[in-house]
């Protein structure tokens, strides 16, 4: 048998709590699948996607420590310079996010050193840690 007198109140509120987001969840997937069937949210997808990719990237180069020089969430577009580590060369990023369908965006991201005739592949690391952070969400 239970002892009432040592139940914690936080024992039902949990429970409770818990099957509420489960149900709230439900919803929201059942009305997202029904929306997308019918051609509801096509347009609006799209540019949600566009807009969240376009916040993500500029948190995630912020993360890298580039400096942004511009940034349009509306046009999906990040300008930022980086510097180089041992010489302090300045390097010019471009990250631009377009949306192809309602689930899908492109990232294309250019990165070019302003001085000399070699990176050593800098450019190239930066835009592979930079598309590993925006896929990782940091």
């Amino acid at each position: 048998m239970i002892d009432e007198s040592r139940k914690s109140p936080a024992g039902t509120f949990i429970p409770v709590a818990g099957l509420a987001l489960a149900l709230a969840a439900g919803a929201a997937a059942a009305l997202a699948g029904f929306g997308s069937r019918v051609n509801l949210w096509h347009f609006r997808t799209g540019f949600a996607i566009l807009k969240w990719a376009a916040y993500g990237g500029l948190a995630a180069a912020r993360a890298m420590g580039w400096r942004i020089v511009a940034a349009e969430p509306r046009e999906g577009r990040i300008e930022a310079i980086d510097t180089t580590f041992w010489f302090g060369f300045k390097d010019d990023i471009v990250v631009r996010v377009t949306a192809v369908d309602e689930y899908r965006s492109l990232v294309d991201i250019r990165s070019v050193s302003r001085v000399g005739r070699s990176d050593m592949g800098a450019n190239a690391r930066r835009i592979r840690a930079y598309l590993h952070r925006l896929m990782a969400g940091k």
